[in-house]
């Protein structure tokens, strides 16, 4: 099995869905087939600057 790659463009909708808190991270990872850790790691990445650098 390879690896997923996620562009940044997917990275930021999810993350700023995330951010809205109308949904779980339990939700939200269902919804996108992801692990609600990632969303999570995502989060911490998008809030702590510099976002492009470590988010791509």
């Amino acid at each position: 099995m390879t690896r997923r790659k996620f562009t940044p463009k997917f990275k930021t909708k999810v993350v700023l869905e995330a951010l809205k808190e109308r949904h779980s991270l339990a939700e939200l990872a269902q919804k996108y087939e992801i692990h609600p850790t990632q969303i999570s790691a995502w989060k911490r990445d998008f809030c702590n600057p510099p976002f492009s650098r470590t988010i791509g």
